[in-house]
């Protein structure tokens, strides 16, 4: 893509998605965004409802109850707010369906409203096959994006340092894979053992994963880290990293496409 003048960087492919996101949402009404947050919000509540679980098998089987309880249990007995974190699991599983449906109904819509109506007004530039084309993936790069976000800003009132350092391993993992792999082509090999374009990112993202591991047995071993706080950040660490494997499969298309729609 150098080659023809485009701005390669990442602040450029990301600026671009927010562009292109902008003008998909003027011609659907606001679907695309609440489609793409359904997204991001249904699988924000998957790890939260794979954590609760654990928690409360954890509080089950320890002597001591978190620290937060205490805050609690003058209005409630500890075993009645067991009974309401066990009940809150159900709960958490049928809203993250519905989010997941109603994610794939908005986008739907919006595609096919897209296709009657806005496509002549807002596209009219571009081909049509590559506004047909970039939809799903589009909205699925921005709920990534979305998803992302929410969990780190959340992260910061769990634990400070374990946000900030997610943070840099995701900046980190964006500017390495924009420079080296998102313009690979699907046949194009790399390393000494030949992976290609998607195996490079699972390998990574595996990596990223083993290291916040270890880093948190550290914590736990060495500073008297909550095991609460370190189960949230590992579940949250996964969910961060398989966030940005999807982002990055989406990429390899997704790039090429953003940057023609910015500089047509």
């Amino acid at each position: 893509m150098d080659e023809i003048g485009y701005d390669n960087s990442l602040k450029s492919y990301l600026m671009g998605i927010f562009s292109l996101s902008g003008a998909y949402i003027r011609a659907g009404g606001g679907r695309f965004l609440y489609a793409s947050l359904m997204c991001a919000m249904s699988n924000l509540l998957q790890v939260v409802s794979l954590f609760l679980p654990l928690k409360v098998l954890i509080i089950m089987s320890s002597s001591n109850s978190p620290f937060y309880f205490q805050y609690l249990t003058p209005y409630a007995e500890v075993e009645t707010i067991l009974t309401c974190l066990i009940l809150a699991v159900p709960v958490i599983y049928i809203v993250y369906i519905v989010f997941s449906i109603l994610y794939r109904q908005l986008l739907d819509t919006d595609f096919r409203k897209l296709k009657a109506e806005g496509m002549r007004s807002y596209f009219s530039k571009v081909n049509k096959a590559h506004v047909e084309k970039i939809h799903p993936k589009l909205s699925i790069a921005l709920s990534e994006i979305f998803l992302v976000v929410i969990t780190l800003v959340l992260m910061l009132f769990v634990n400070v340092y374990s946000a900030i350092v997610l943070l840099f391993f995701v900046m980190f993992n964006l500017f390495f894979l924009n420079k080296y792999i998102y313009g690979l082509k699907s046949d194009e090999r790399r390393t000494k053992v030949s992976l290609d374009r998607k195996q490079i990112i699972e390998y990574l993202m595996s990596c990223n994963f083993m290291v916040i591991f270890f880093l948190l047995v550290l914590g736990v071993y060495y500073y008297s880290l909550n095991i609460f706080s370190a189960v949230l950040t590992l579940l949250i660490a996964r969910m961060i990293f398989r966030s940005l494997a999807r982002f990055s499969r989406q990429s390899f298309t997704l790039k090429e496409l953003v940057l023609i729609f910015k500089y047509c």
